[in-house]
């Protein structure tokens, strides 16, 4: 049996999905860049949805993503903050935080750094 593979790469205007199932069978669809964005936007809640069906009573299950770097901006109206995270292949993927999102983060992330910060005995405070 062969391992089961996605691959989806550049194809002309559009992008060529491929799987090949654990028997080595391949299918394959072309994507326009919508449908890609599409998929993208919809893979969040499917990682959800799928998580959910491992998560056990007050344990849920999650899956992380590696963050090399972190950037924050504002909208064109200042009514937003930008928060921008790069994956380690320095891929960035932004959020857009209303005041009422943002504010809360700004006074939560200091207490969790120190929380961090504390458990680290060998390691100087920044």
């Amino acid at each position: 049996m062969a391992d089961e593979n996605l691959d989806l790469s550049p194809v002309g205007d559009g992008f060529r999905l491929v799987q090949t199932d654990e028997h080595g069978r391949v299918s394959e669809i072309i994507l326009t860049e919508q449908s890609v964005l599409s998929l993208a936007q919809s893979s969040l809640r499917l990682r959800a949805d799928i998580l959910a069906r491992y998560s056990r009573g007050e344990t849920d299950a999650v899956a992380t993503s590696f963050v090399s770097r972190a950037g924050l901006n504002m909208d064109l109206h200042n009514s937003q903050v930008f928060l921008t995270l790069f994956d380690n292949q320095d891929v960035p993927t932004t959020f857009a935080l209303p005041l009422e999102v943002a504010k809360p983060l700004s006074e939560e992330l200091p207490k969790w750094v120190a929380k961090i910060e504390d458990s680290l005995p060998n390691r100087t405070k920044q």
